[in-house]
């Protein structure tokens, strides 16, 4: 990720949005509620391996 972020810049990472959620997601013009909708990918099902 350093190569794409200079340091203090917003971090991101993979989220999910169930699919029964995605026209209200699409929809809505409240963004704490189109975010309270997004959960994180559970770290223990992501795996990193060297170049």
């Amino acid at each position: 990720m350093r190569h794409m972020h200079r340091p203090g810049e917003e971090k991101r990472s993979v989220v999910i949005l169930r699919p029964e959620d995605w026209e209200e997601w699409l929809m809505t013009s409240n963004v704490e509620a189109a975010r309270a909708m997004l959960r994180l990918y559970p770290s223990e099902d992501m795996v990193a391996e060297p170049k």
